[in-house]
C-alpha cells in the first residue's frame, strides 16, 4: 500500500511540474512596428479619423511618440505628443509586448489646438508624419456642401460648409404626398468646432398646413395610426427624394441655381 502511495505521489508531481512548464509562457518584444489610420478620405460630415500604432518597446523607452499633422491650407499645422500605453498580447506559448497609441485627428475650417487642421474650402490633403519618418501616410477631404437629414420621429434638416459665416441664406423646400405644395423651410447657422452647419428641426402632422405656432409643421398621410408616405426635398434646382423614417445624405453640387 505505501508502495503505491508514493508511486501515487511521484506521478502527481511530474505531471504537475509538466503542466507548470507547458503553461509558463515566454515574454518577447514585437519585431516590427505597426502603424495605420482607419480612413483614406473625408467629408465635411465624416470629417475625422485616428491613427493607431503599435511599436516595438525598447525604442521607445520615454514613453511618448510625436505626430506631426499638416494641410496644404496650414502647412505649418502642429505636433501631437501621445502617450504609449503598455499592451500584452498572448499567442500561443509567447507573450508579445509592444508600446499602443491611439489619435484621432478633424478636418475643420479653422486649426484649433492639437486636434482640428484647417481645410481648403476647395478640397484638401491632410498629412501625418509620425515618429519623424517612421510612417507617412495623406488623407483627402472632399469639401462640398452637404445636406444631412433626418425624416424619423423627429425630423431634422442640416447644411454643412467648408466656409460658412452666418451671411448666408439657407433653405430648403419639403413637399409630400399629402402637402404637394412644397413648403419653404429656413435654416439657421450653428456654429462648432470642426465645419459649421445651419439647421432647423420641424415635425410632421396629419394636418395639411405648413406652419403652425412658429414651428415649422408638414402634413404626411397616416396609416393606422402610423405616419407614411413619401417626403421631397429641393435645394435651389437640386431634389432629393426619400421616405417617413428614412435618414441619409447628400452631396450638393456646387453648380446649384435658384
Amino acid at each position: 500500500m505505501k508502495k503505491s502511495f508514493l508511486t501515487t505521489a511521484i506521478i502527481a508531481v511530474f505531471i504537475a511540474s509538466f503542466l507548470f512548464t507547458s503553461c509558463k509562457k515566454t515574454e518577447q518584444s514585437i519585431d516590427e512596428n505597426s502603424i495605420s489610420a482607419d480612413k483614406t478620405e473625408l467629408t465635411l460630415v465624416e470629417n475625422s479619423f485616428s491613427i493607431y500604432g503599435s511599436l516595438i518597446p525598447e525604442d521607445f523607452s520615454g514613453g511618448t511618440v510625436d505626430i506631426k499633422v499638416t494641410s496644404t491650407a496650414d502647412p505649418v499645422g502642429f505636433t501631437i505628443t501621445a502617450d504609449l500605453s503598455d499592451r500584452e498580447e498572448k499567442d500561443g506559448k509567447y507573450i508579445y509586448l509592444s508600446k499602443n497609441f491611439t489619435k484621432t485627428i478633424t478636418a475643420s475650417d479653422s486649426t484649433v489646438g492639437v486636434k482640428y487642421i484647417a481645410v481648403s474650402p476647395e478640397g484638401d490633403v491632410i498629412k501625418v508624419n509620425v515618429g519623424n519618418g517612421l510612417y507617412e501616410t495623406s488623407i483627402s477631404i472632399d469639401c462640398q456642401n452637404i445636406l444631412e437629414y433626418d425624416l424619423g420621429n423627429y425630423p431634422s434638416l442640416k447644411i454643412y460648409g467648408a466656409s460658412f459665416t452666418g451671411n448666408e441664406r439657407e433653405a430648403i423646400s419639403v413637399a409630400t404626398d399629402r402637402v404637394q405644395n412644397p413648403r419653404l423651410i429656413k435654416l439657421e447657422l450653428k456654429e462648432q468646432d470642426g465645419f459649421n452647419y445651419y439647421s432647423q428641426t420641424f415635425s410632421f402632422h396629419d394636418g395639411d398646413f405648413s406652419q403652425y405656432d412658429g414651428n415649422y409643421w408638414i402634413g404626411i398621410n397616416t396609416a393606422d395610426g402610423v405616419y407614411t408616405g413619401d417626403v421631397y426635398l429641393k435645394y435651389y434646382d437640386q431634389e432629393i427624394n426619400s421616405s417617413w423614417g428614412e435618414s441619409g445624405t447628400y452631396i450638393l453640387s456646387n453648380s446649384s441655381t435658384k
